[in-house]
């Protein structure tokens, strides 16, 4: 018997609900329809679902309504053990303890996803073997929404092949942020997990998941056995990447609601149509359309609701009108392009190439090789560089950076109009003048007094500034010379397999990011040319989008925003 698709199961999942609250907790608008979705304009769910509109839809209708106590959190899944008062006080200490175990790891996971995880692990159990459990049981009905292990393994990083993520990201901090995640994930498998379920493992296995994703730094020698250990950490990387995709984080910890993690998202940096003209047309057409708010019984419009009996909700609203088979898209929160790739598995193409989009993430430049002086300990550069703390072993092997750029918009504004520098710049330009630029009269009174007369070299350090940012550039595609309309092409092709369009799309912004920085840089060299790297806007560098000057069509911006604010400098030599 073939088994139900993730349509079937959750229509079969709305009929129970209505079922449990018939009259008052649960709420589906007719104009809702869950449905397969390719996921065009926005993160796609692992298995193509998604939600669209089956009619119009106005402004402020409450489109859905879920009971707190239907929500997937570690807390209803525990009281949902509360008849079995074994298991029940067993699954409490465990969570009591894991929690204190993965305090460890919280600088990269929350320790509230690790115990989600492991109560996800505990219903997948129950899916597993149904009849030990309630057809109405929510969170089993719920699991059965849940895409395939197979669906998974092409929306989560952490089933991913690590050597050709590492292909394409090569040396960026994108490719540490990937390996420090999912490195930390099997530590804190190894160090938390294993050691507490290992006692009781056949409550926590998903005799239905069979392999982890070949090539995977994961795949230990036993991990694609028949080994209880394997089983464990196939249903816990299983029922992680569920959590880390699909959680939505309240007060006390994230939660899985159920057919609210079936909307597709996006991120905030793309509130408006790349086809808006104006700003009276920017709310008719945001791409985000829905959003989601918590409060009690009933929701009357958008999110305001009147408390008639103490039953705790969440409820998701329009929040402008949408048309019929219209997608219904909600707000993942203000993330880069990068953190989408890690977080969801997929980038939103929209995110990157309309010309309304903040393109800006975090990145860190690597020492060029040659910009640090020989190790010999009588040099002067090295005594001075070394008093510094400069860590010159770890920049000559890239286990150092020398400098992290931040997302931050105001940074990178404050230098380029204001000429203003984070510590980390001012760390960086001190490095290359007694690196490179001082003389040995200079590095000798460095020695004696700790001190740098920066404004010597405020403007020869600028062109070294940017030869660092092109290093960097290098590295991020070696040997290739790959540009981000190239890459995008690539992205856009249909047979590029879904984790190298993520790839290729965070790629796209880290490059687009160094090149932000690159002009900045230039831009505080007033007495002294910088090259140009590659043509891009003239007002911050981007290359990514890319307009021309209709009427001159040399000049280049990167939106029509940017070409606005140029147009009272341009005008005057627009066509000579």
């Amino acid at each position: 018997m073939a088994k139900p698709n993730r349509e079937t199961t959750t229509e079969t999942l709305i009929l129970s609900l209505q079922r449990r609250y018939p009259e008052k907790g649960f709420l589906i608008h007719p104009a809702v329809s869950f449905c397969f979705s390719h996921g065009t304009d926005a993160g796609a769910d692992a298995g193509g679902m998604g939600v669209k509109a089956r009619e119009r839809i106005q402004k402020d209708d409450v489109l859905l309504v879920i009971p707190e106590a239907v929500r997937f959190s570690t807390s209803n899944v525990l009281l949902s053990s509360r008849n079995d008062n074994h298991n029940h006080q067993a699954m409490r200490e465990m969570n009591k303890k894991l929690l204190q175990t993965c305090s460890q790891w919280q600088n990269y996971f929350d320790p509230q996803e690790i115990s989600l995880s492991v109560s996800v692990m505990h219903v997948l159990r129950r899916k597993s073997s149904p009849h030990t459990y309630s057809d109405e049981d929510p969170f089993v009905l719920q699991a059965a929404t849940w895409p395939s292990e197979e669906d998974m393994k092409e929306s989560s990083m952490f089933y991913w092949d690590a050597s050709k993520v590492k292909e394409i990201l090569n040396q960026s901090l994108l490719t540490s942020n990937f390996e420090r995640r999912r490195t930390a994930l099997r530590e804190i498998f190894d160090g938390a997990v294993l050691p507490l379920l290992k006692r009781d493992a056949d409550n926590f296995i998903d005799s239905t998941l069979t392999t982890v994703a070949a090539g995977s730094n994961n795949d230990d020698h036993d991990m694609n056995g028949k080994s209880e250990e394997a089983a464990l950490w196939r249903t816990f990387l299983y029922a992680f990447s569920l959590v880390w995709s699909r959680a939505h984080v309240f007060s006390p910890g994230p939660e899985l609601i159920p057919l609210v993690e079936l909307f597709n998202g996006n991120s905030d940096r793309v509130m408006n149509h790349p086809n808006n003209r104006g700003s009276s047309e920017k709310k008719k057409d945001a791409i985000i359309n829905v959003d989601l708010e918590q409060g009690m019984w009933p929701f009357l419009r958008g999110p305001t609701f009147r408390d008639d009996c103490n039953l705790a909700c969440s409820a998701v609203y329009a929040n402008r009108d949408i048309d019929i088979g219209e997608e219904l898209i909600i707000t993942y929160g203000d993330l880069s392009a990068g953190n989408f790739m890690l977080k969801y598995g997929a980038v939103p193409d929209n995110l990157i190439s309309h010309h309304d989009a903040k393109i800006q993430m975090e990145v860190s430049l690597w020492c060029d090789p040659s910009f640090i002086p020989s190790l010999d300990p009588q040099d002067l550069r090295v005594q001075c560089l070394r008093n510094r703390g400069f860590p010159l072993e770890e920049f000559k092997s890239n286990k150092w950076c020398i400098c992290d750029l931040n997302a931050d918009e105001s940074a990178l504004e404050l230098l380029r109009c204001n000429g203003h520098e984070t510590d980390d710049i001012k760390h960086m330009r001190q490095f290359l003048i007694l690196a490179v630029l001082a003389d040995d009269e200079e590095l000798h009174r460095n020695i004696a007094t700790d001190l740098i007369r920066g404004r010597l070299y405020a403007q020869r350090v600028v062109p070294l500034m940017c030869q660092m940012v092109d290093y960097n550039l290098e590295m991020l595609a070696p040997g290739t010379n790959a540009t981000s309309a190239e890459d995008a092409k690539q992205a856009r092709h249909p047979d590029t397999p879904p984790w190298k369009k993520a790839a290729l799309w965070a790629r796209i912004e880290y490059r687009e990011s160094l090149m932000q920085w690159r002009h900045a840089f230039a831009k505080q060299g007033t007495n002294i040319h910088v090259e140009d790297r590659l043509e891009g806007c003239t007002i911050c560098g981007r290359t990514y989008p890319c307009l021309k000057c209709s009427r001159c069509k040399e000049v280049r911006y990167c939106s029509r925003g940017h070409q606005k604010l140029d147009w009272k400098n341009h005008k005057f030599q627009c066509g000579k």
